[in-house]
C-alpha cells in the first residue's frame, strides 16, 4: 500500500505571541520550540522578549494565544514576570483569547539519574493572574531543563545539556499540539507534592531572598569596565559606576550577566553572602529580646512585638541586604579586597552557563 502523507488539523487559533523573560537561555529555547511547531501547524508566531519591556499586547486576530516562557525562581515566578503579566491589556470583549504559562525548572542528571525539578507556585501565580484578566487557560507546562542555579553548582557542561534538551523538545512538541488544537493541558503535575512542599518559601524569596541573591554579584578585578553585563541585563539592574558594574535592588540574580562575561569576571559572592546572613542572625536576636522586653512594658493595644515584629525583620534584612553591598561595592576597587571576595566565592572556579547554541547575540534587545 503507498504511503499517503498526512498534514497535520487546522489549529484552533489563528494567531500566536509568545513572551519570554529567560536569563541564560532556557526558556528562550522553550519558547522557540512552541513557536517552531506552530509555525508549522500554520500558526503566525511573534517571539517576543520581555526585557525591559513594560507592558506587552495583544496580537490582532479573533482567535488568539498567548504565551509566557519563563524559568522558575525562588520556587516561584520571577518577579519582573510577575509585573509583566499584571500589567498585561485584559481580554477585549469579541476577542477569543487564550493563554498558557511554561517555566522551565532545574532538572539534573546524576549519572543516568533524573531528578525533576520543584515549580513551587511557579505556573500557579501567573495562572491565576491571567484568569482574573479573563482569559481562558489553555494549558501550563513545566519543563525540566538544565539548572543554571550557578550560585549553587557549577554550570552545565554542552553535552549532557544538549542530552537533556534533545530529550525535552519532543515533549514540549507534543504539548504544544494539544494546546493548539483547542485542548486543555496540564503538565508537570508529577511533583505536587514537593511543589506544595516548597511553596511556602515563594512569598520568602519575593520579599527577601531575591533581594540578598541579587547583590551578591560584584565583579572582580579582571573587569574591564566594557558594559555588556549592562547592555544585556534583561531588567536593567546594573548601573556602571566609574566604569565598574554596580547591581542595584532590580536585580533578579538571572545570572546572565556572569555568563555572558567575556572575562568571566561577574561572581557571586559567597562571603558576601555568609557575613549578611551572620549579621542579620546577630541582628534577629537583638530583635527577640527587644521584643520581648516591649511586650511587658507597653498595655496590650500597642502593636509592639506582634504586629510589628515581622515588619521590622523584614526592613531590618533589606537594611543588612543593602547597606552592606552600598559599602562594599566601592571598596572592591582595592585590589587586596577584591582579591579575597574574588577567591572565595565558588563562581571564581565553577563553569559558567549559556543553554547550548545560545549567545550573547541572543539576548541583544530588538
Amino acid at each position: 500500500m503507498a504511503h499517503v502523507a498526512t498534514t497535520p488539523p487546522a489549529a484552533a487559533y489563528d494567531r500566536l505571541r509568545v513572551y519570554y523573560f529567560t536569563g541564560t537561555g532556557n526558556a528562550l529555547i522553550a519558547a522557540r520550540w512552541v513557536a517552531a511547531h506552530a509555525g508549522e501547524r500554520g500558526v503566525p508566531a511573534d517571539l517576543i522578549p520581555i526585557d525591559r519591556l513594560r507592558r506587552g499586547e495583544l496580537p490582532t486576530g479573533r482567535r488568539v494565544l498567548i504565551g509566557f516562557h519563563f524559568p522558575t525562581h525562588g520556587f516561584t515566578t520571577p518577579w519582573y514576570m510577575i509585573k509583566f503579566i499584571a500589567r498585561f491589556p485584559r481580554r477585549p470583549r469579541g476577542i477569543k483569547a487564550a493563554a498558557y504559562v511554561s517555566n522551565s525548572r532545574a532538572g539534573t542528571n546524576i549519572g543516568r539519574l533524573f531528578i525533576p525539578g520543584v515549580s513551587g507556585t511557579a505556573a500557579l501565580v501567573p495562572t491565576i493572574l491571567l484568569l482574573l484578566k479573563g482569559y481562558r487557560i489553555a494549558g501550563a507546562k513545566a519543563g525540566d531543563l538544565p539548572s543554571n542555579w550557578l550560585q549553587l553548582h557549577p554550570g552545565y557542561a554542552e553535552n549532557p545539556a544538549r542530552a537533556m534538551l534533545a530529550k525535552r523538545e519532543p515533549q514540549f512538541r507534543r504539548w504544544a499540539d494539544r494546546v493548539l488544537d483547542g485542548r486543555t493541558s496540564f503538565e508537570g503535575w508529577g511533583t505536587f507534592l514537593l511543589d506544595a512542599a516548597f511553596a511556602p518559601i515563594s512569598p520568602g524569596y519575593l520579599l527577601i531572598g531575591r533581594f540578598w541573591l541579587g547583590k551578591m554579584q560584584m565583579a572582580s578585578w579582571a573587569c574591564d569596565g566594557c558594559g555588556l553585563c549592562e547592555s544585556l541585563c534583561p531588567v536593567g539592574a546594573i548601573e556602571m559606576r566609574g566604569k565598574r558594574p554596580f547591581w542595584t535592588h532590580r536585580c533578579e540574580a538571572c545570572m546572565r550577566c556572569l555568563s555572558v562575561c567575556p572575562w568571566k569576571a561577574v561572581e557571586s559572592s559567597h562571603l558576601y553572602l555568609g557575613t549578611t546572613i551572620t549579621a542579620y542572625a546577630f541582628a534577629a536576636q537583638l530583635l527577640l529580646t527587644a521584643a520581648a522586653l516591649l511586650g511587658t512594658r507597653f498595655p496590650a493595644w500597642v502593636p509592639t512585638a506582634g504586629a510589628l515584629y515581622w515588619p521590622v525583620r523584614w526592613f531590618a534584612a533589606l537594611t543588612i541586604a543593602f547597606g552592606f553591598y552600598a559599602v562594599l561595592a566601592p571598596a572592591l576597587r582595592l585590589k587586596p579586597l577584591n582579591r579575597l571576595f574574588t577567591y572565595t566565592s565558588l563562581t571564581h572556579y565553577w563553569r559558567r552557563y549559556l543553554a547550548p547554541g545560545i549567545r550573547a547575540k541572543d539576548f541583544s534587545r530588538p
